[in-house]
């Protein structure tokens, strides 16, 4: 059996994590977890004998303070290039990504605690991306056989990287905690959301690696899409 020409290295942090794809040359980052992570980062990539500017680009899956709260401080460590999508590229730039809208009665609530008390909860260290993907981003150029794809849903702008080996680096669009649903407690768009899922499954993704929780693989992610749309197929 070939073996892949890339690795897969989940970085946790509280509560969250980010990934790194690497080779023996070159890196790239999906998402950077909370505030104050790029140290750990840099010390990842030493340990697999990288330097800072070996990481070519920071994928940002969408905009939340636990997903993008370290983008800016990475990426004056590495010089590394921040890709975002269009649609929440401006929250990026503002620093400051909204809560999305719950979608089981526990999420709503925490929601709606989280809008009228911890409004200061999204805030991240605002960054100027680099790169806006409309649709899809080829990772060839950047030494990597695989896309980032734009799956809305979580959020407007939400994307997931696919590589060419199946692997699906998810964000927040596969949730993988221990004996809980794997359709996200939050999401702006439920529909969208399920569209998404559909088409990463039409692609032939083999397994996910969410920014919460563990691996999900691809029989679970297709047993869970049809009571996924029975509950949450109507938009509230």
């Amino acid at each position: 059996m070939t073996e892949k020409p890339y690795r897969i290295l989940r970085i946790p942090a509280l509560n969250v994590a980010c990934y790194l794809i690497y080779n023996q040359k070159e890196a790239i980052l999906v998402d950077t977890t909370n505030k104050g992570s790029g140290t750990k980062v840099l010390d990842m990539l030493s340990d697999l004998g990288l330097q800072p500017s070996s990481l070519k680009l920071i994928v940002i899956t969408h905009s939340h303070f636990d997903h993008a709260g370290s983008a800016r401080e990475i990426k004056e460590l590495t010089g590394a290039r921040v890709v975002v999508h269009r649609s929440d590229a401006d929250e990026l730039r503002n620093g400051y990504g909204p809560l999305p809208d719950g979608t089981r009665w526990k999420a709503k609530v925490l929601v709606a605690l989280g809008r009228l008390f911890l409004k200061r909860l999204g805030r991240i260290p605002p960054v100027e991306p680099d790169i806006i993907v409309e649709d899809e981003l080829d990772l060839n150029a950047y030494g990597f056989r695989g896309r980032v794809i734009h799956t809305p849903g979580h959020t407007d702008g939400s994307m997931v990287v696919c590589l060419d080996g199946g692997e699906v680096i998810a964000g927040d669009t596969v949730f993988g905690l221990k004996e809980k649903e794997i359709f996200p407690p939050f999401a702006d768009d439920r529909q969208a959301l399920l569209k998404s899922w559909e088409r990463l499954l039409d692609m032939g993704a083999a397994c996910f690696y969410p920014g919460h929780g563990r691996k999900v693989s691809r029989e679970e992610l297709q047993n869970e899409l049809p009571l996924a749309k029975i509950k949450y197929g109507k938009q509230i």
